[in-house]
């Protein structure tokens, strides 16, 4: 459908272009979207730039109408937008505004990132609204990691264990329903004693994965508190990996008697270090292979049915269909290495800064 006939939907009521809009999907990239509020106006125009040569031409109404901004909202996206790079070049002619824009790699090297982060199609008709568009593309990063924990958690087993160990994958663990018995069998999640509403309660023998809130969070440039939101919008469901084993027990107490250092078993301690921190090693189920140490507060272990258990990740229920898009990130990595001074102009922080800012006080009003 010629791209002309596409737009001239958008002169017409709400309801017609909303229709038209929900049978388009657009590609999102987690690593971008936050605290850069124009992005909305980017991912539009180019789900309406059909014929791919980076220039679309919008009706203001419309455009306004659609994302529920006003003209002031939107003048200001395009400048900051220019500034931080997404716009090559604008212009309007009436009541159209014509808009040039730049491509997802020099966009992002003009960011100064070395990394667009998880990629996935969403529908169009969500990138209208900021929270979805938030939301989806922290949830698509929340993904990302905790595939690639349950990945490195199998990775880190040596040949012989991957035959007899088996890292559950994230559906099986969720959708078991009732009471698993401690020892391998057929049907069940071996290792997975029972499933609560807010926990997932495992034995000695479970391999942890998962993607911790902090983590996610860091990468975002966001709060856990706004991760947390952002969750909850989209209704995601997730719960909370707890763990017992009988170290645990002299662990908690030691902690709670505020000794320095502890080894209650083989591979299974803690050590303080000069700043106060306590770093805290534990092996990967009954495999040989060794989590990485983390840092911890006596808060993560507790007392539950007469025996100590340790909190850790949570495990989300997603389905993105994701994509890689290795070529391109090899081929952005090569762009960044031939022009390493590459960085964010103090235009664009300035930009950047005014948009976190702003971001900040609409988060605070909701």
């Amino acid at each position: 459908m010629p791209t002309k006939f596409l737009l001239t939907l958008y002169t017409t009521k709400y309801i017609t272009a909303t229709v038209w809009v929900r049978a388009i999907t657009v590609r999102i990239h987690a690593g971008i979207v936050h605290n850069r509020p124009w992005n909305r106006f980017w991912y539009l125009c180019r789900a309406l730039d059909l014929s791919g040569q980076g220039r679309v031409e919008l009706p203001v109404e419309a455009v306004c109408l659609l994302t529920s901004i006003s003209r002031s909202t939107l003048y200001q996206w395009l400048r900051e937008g220019k500034a931080a790079g997404a716009f090559r070049h604008y212009r309007f002619k009436g009541n159209t505004l014509s808009v040039y824009l730049s491509g997802l790699q020099k966009y992002c090297q003009s960011l100064g990132l070395t990394s667009w982060q998880a990629v996935a199609s969403v529908p169009l008709i969500d990138i209208l609204s900021g929270m979805l568009l938030k939301s989806h593309a922290t949830a698509l990063q929340t993904q990302s990691l905790q595939v690639k924990s349950r990945i490195a958690a199998i990775r880190s087993l040596n040949n012989r264990e991957r035959k007899h160990t088996k890292v559950a994958s994230v559906e099986a663990i969720l959708e078991q329903g009732q009471e698993s018995s401690q020892k391998p069998a057929r049907g069940q999640v071996p290792f997975l004693l029972w499933v609560g509403r807010q926990r997932i309660f495992v034995s000695k023998g479970f391999v942890p994965f998962g993607a911790s809130q902090k983590r996610i969070a860091a990468q975002l440039g966001i709060s856990d508190r706004t991760l947390r939101r952002h969750l909850d919008h989209l209704g995601i469901e997730r719960r909370q990996i707890v763990q017992t084993k009988a170290a645990y027990k002299s662990i908690k107490t030691a902690l709670d008697w505020w000794t320095d250092e502890w080894e209650a078993e083989p591979g299974i301690g803690y050590k303080e270090d000069q700043k106060g921190e306590i770093w805290f090693s534990d092996v990967n189920g009954r495999t040989s292979s060794r989590q990485p140490a983390q840092a911890i507060t006596q808060e993560r272990f507790f007392q539950y049915r007469g025996r100590t258990w340790i909190y850790r990740c949570n495990l989300y229920k997603l389905d993105y269909v994701t994509s890689s898009m290795r070529a391109a990130q090899d081929s952005y990595k090569k762009l960044i290495c031939q022009n390493p001074s590459a960085g964010v102009s103090r235009a664009l922080e300035k930009v950047i800064v005014t948009a976190e800012n702003r971001n900040f006080e609409e988060e605070e009003k909701c």
